[in-house]
């Protein structure tokens, strides 16, 4: 992601999720892939909720008039995190 926003997310998946998951293939891997998807299986989720919530205030500033709110995105975004 060339985003800022979304950087840390991305770096995360790419320095640790996706070496760990290409390790479980070798003859010494370092953790399982149960062991993997329990540690990082929200990392996932985190990007993709994060990524819709910044393009839902993007398009709202993008078409932001003098009678725009923007609270409702916070509420919607605010929906999808899930309780953990």
């Amino acid at each position: 992601a060339d985003r800022p926003d979304l950087r840390l997310t991305d770096k995360l998946a790419q320095h640790y999720v996706l070496p760990l998951r290409e390790a479980i293939s070798t003859q010494r891997p370092v953790v399982s892939e149960t062991e993997v998807r329990s540690i990082f299986s929200i990392v996932d989720m985190i990007y993709n909720i994060n990524k819709n919530f910044l393009e839902n205030i993007k398009n709202r500033l993008k078409n932001w008039s003098y009678e725009s709110v923007i609270g409702d995105v916070f509420t919607s975004w605010v929906r999808t995190i899930p309780i953990i």
